[in-house]
């Protein structure tokens, strides 16, 4: 047991005490984070004790909320709870009830608490007594009085945030958001890193590759790219309710808005950032399973269907004999199909599609209703219409893509040989369904083949490599390109392409 001199005897005659008590401060909202009105209860509390208390027995849960309505952990509290029921403290010092809890099932706790353990609770304000009945109703009277203000405040800050909304105007925080200041004037430094990161995640681009790119967090850029608030919408419980006010500054336009919800959700921070270029896009011919690049030996890495992750163990190939070439490949394709003439494209109406597929699902399950078909009969006709669905649905996340850099077809090659890592899978993703790769000979595997390769394009095609590497016509652009993906060209394979 920990022991505290008495402060009231002289150093010659010291009587220790029982160091039993404990202090518990708290505060919910510290906007400014200086911690001063819990510094405050902490001087009231301890001049309260009448002693000295160790700094390992103040619990503080500054900014904080313990209403009804908070879903916060208050990790101080917890522990001290521990502790008390471990028998360490005897004797708590708070400034008022409402610090302690605002929540009267809480309240309950502490009365087990004391019941249990013989806790007493000090209070600055007063003290209460949770060994009597009297004292038990006091508290409980408080409580039911605090949780109601506590109440009363949340509703009329959601007030606040209904009239703002109904009025076009962002919501205020403690914090100014990404790209703007707390005036929600632009930051133009932050800003310039969200119209990017908007860009490149509706081009396919993973979070992961983005967020180490521009210097933003997961987290941090997870949050970005799901606010409204970048394109003029205002939300309100979380619901889109309606745009802001007409000179509130857009950082992105709605069609790229548009296409980054389309993507899809993020995975959570901590899974695999690619580091190969074709890692998921690679599969093996035997089992058609998905193949990941790995460093194989200090000479070269290699895309192996790993028995681990439940491919067959029997394919592999060197990354750097395949990388270049189905670059190459895809570059050639996306610079030389802007060349070509093609008729002109009539506008798809997704929204008639998608409501025609939704009315043949309605008319066959009216069908199966009214007993006209059995539910054998139907079942074929409803995946088939769910299928059309899927693909108008997947047609019209496709197109909102594509009109998202209107700079993207006047990239020359040059350019789009220089994009990063994670820009160079979004641009194979485009043209690519997959890139099998087939066994080594026997006698070659030590050798570069590429007509091991296939590529199976997004229109249907299936290309088998050549070793005679392609090459892209980049005269246009100046230089020689000596660059691929951010990365130097292997000069092995790819010296004599340009």
């Amino acid at each position: 047991m920990k022991y505290l001199c008495n402060k009231e005897h002289a150093a010659d005659t010291m009587v220790l005490v029982p160091n039993d008590s404990a202090i518990y401060v708290r505060i919910s909202d510290d906007k400014e984070g200086l911690e001063a009105g819990v510094t405050r209860q902490t001087e009231d509390s301890l001049r309260l004790a009448g002693r000295d208390v160790p700094d390992d027995l103040r619990f503080n849960d500054n900014d904080i909320s313990a209403s009804t309505r908070s879903t916060k952990v208050r990790p101080a509290f917890a522990r001290m709870v521990s502790l008390i029921e471990a028998g360490q403290i005897k004797h708590v010092y708070a400034y008022s009830s409402s610090r302690l809890t605002r929540r009267p099932r809480e309240l309950e706790d502490l009365i087990v608490l004391t019941e249990r353990y013989g806790v007493l609770f000090h209070l600055v304000t007063g003290r209460i007594d949770l060994l009597t009945a009297d004292g038990r109703m006091l508290a409980r009277m408080l409580a039911a009085a605090d949780a109601a203000e506590a109440e009363r405040i949340g509703e009329r800050v959601a007030r606040q945030k209904q009239q703002r909304a109904e009025n076009g105007l962002p919501q205020g925080g403690r914090y100014a958001t990404f790209g703007f200041d707390r005036a929600w004037n632009v930051d133009d430094a932050q800003a310039a890193k969200v119209r990017e990161a908007f860009r490149r995640r509706a081009s396919g681009e993973s979070i992961g590759s983005i967020s180490k790119s521009i210097g933003v967090g997961h987290g941090t850029l997870v949050n970005i790219l799901k606010n409204p608030v970048y394109t003029g919408l205002r939300r309100y419980r979380g619901e889109v309710v309606g745009e802001l006010h007409e000179g509130f500054p857009r950082l992105v336009d709605r069609v790229v808005w548009d296409a980054v919800q389309a993507v899809g959700e993020a995975p959570p921070p901590g899974t695999n950032t690619r580091k190969h270029l074709l890692s998921g896009i690679a599969r093996c011919k035997v089992c058609s399973g998905k193949m990941k690049g790995a460093p194989a030996s200090a000479r070269a890495s290699r895309y192996r269907c790993a028995a681990t992750y439940g491919g067959c163990g029997k394919v592999s190939i060197r990354c750097d004999w395949i990388d270049d070439p189905v670059v190459i490949s895809v570059v050639a394709r996306e610079v030389f199909d802007r060349k070509r003439d093609a008729p002109e494209e009539v506008a798809q109406d997704f929204d008639a599609e998608a409501d025609e597929a939704r009315a043949e699902i309605a008319q066959v399950q009216d069908a199966v209703t009214s007993k006209q078909i059995t539910l054998a009969t139907a079942l074929p006709l409803l995946a088939a219409a769910e299928q059309r669905l899927k693909a108008v649905e997947r047609q019209r996340r496709q197109a909102a893509v594509n009109a998202v850099d209107p700079n993207w077809a006047h990239r020359d090659a040059r350019e789009l040989f220089q994009l990063s890592l994670g820009e160079m899978r979004a641009l194979l993703a485009r043209h690519l369904d997959a890139v099998v790769i087939a066994p080594a000979p026997t006698n070659g595997r030590n050798s570069i083949d590429l007509t091991r390769v296939e590529l199976v394009w997004k229109s249907g095609e299936v290309e088998q490599l050549q070793n005679g590497v392609p090459v892209v016509d980049v005269s246009e652009a100046g230089d020689t390109v000596d660059t691929l993906y951010g990365v130097p060209i292997n000069p092995e394979i790819t010296s004599d392409r340009l």
